[in-house]
């Protein structure tokens, strides 16, 4: 499934479809199982636009004259050599028909150190790609600045939006929004206190996953993050 697709010249790498399985005792399954059909959706779209960004690091495959070994120091290289295919003019795209299965952390902890260690590796290919942002030189231009640098620094973007809101107080509209979002944040605190109210709460997981961004920044910014990745084991069924 995964091969068929280089019969398209114009094809440079291909990416398989990563299905993660929930398990008993995953606290953070349903949220992050809309998170990550929402990515996949993304990369679909992409895919069918031109070029999706980066691969599935557990299933993809890359034409052997395109493929470029990543620095030693890259974070993410199942994004690194597939958006060195897409600079010389080839099309990464996204099979949904090629599969790899793998299980939800059962951990929230482990799934926010792998989330931050991304988010720290995606500040990183910004700079090895700047020159992809530019619309006159790069296909993936929009993609590569709304799919990942937005959505890298969209923390930033939540704190200035609930701070601002505190000096719109008085107008009615503004003050039935901030209500909204303590509410919102009020949930994600309640399950992070409250083990047994993750699974199905987005607010935490939305919250899980920006925090998780603003660490990965930090990491990237003071080089602290490793570079070699840390499986998140599976306990049980």
């Amino acid at each position: 499934k995964l091969v068929s697709n280089f019969a398209d010249t114009s094809v440079g790498c291909v990416s398989g479809e990563l299905i993660l399985e929930k398990t008993d005792k995953s606290s953070i399954g349903e949220g992050l199982g809309l998170y990550w059909n929402y990515e996949k959706f993304l990369r679909k779209t992409e895919s069918r636009l031109d070029s999706m960004i980066g691969a599935t690091g557990a299933l993809y495959a890359i034409r052997k004259n395109l493929y470029t070994p990543a620095p030693a120091n890259t974070i993410l290289d199942d994004v690194f050599i597939p958006l060195v295919a897409v600079r010389q003019g080839f099309r990464a795209i996204f099979e949904s028909s090629a599969l790899v299965y793998d299980w939800v952390a059962e951990d929230t902890k482990k799934e926010f150190l792998r989330k931050a260690r991304t988010l720290a590796g995606n500040f990183q290919i910004f700079l090895e790609f700047k020159e992809m942002f530019n619309p006159v030189k790069s296909r993936i231009s929009w993609q590569l600045f709304s799919h990942k640098f937005l959505r890298a620094i969209l923390p930033i973007f939540l704190i200035l939006n609930f701070l601002a809101n505190l000096f719109l107080l008085n107008s009615v509209f503004f003050r039935n929004i901030f209500i909204l979002q303590v509410l919102f944040y009020g949930l994600a605190l309640v399950a992070a206190i409250f083990k047994q109210m993750r699974r199905f709460n987005i607010p935490y997981v939305f919250c899980v996953l920006n925090l998780s961004a603003l660490v990965g920044l930090y990491r990237f910014l003071f080089h602290k993050q490793e570079v070699t990745w840390q499986k998140s084991q599976r306990l049980t069924k």
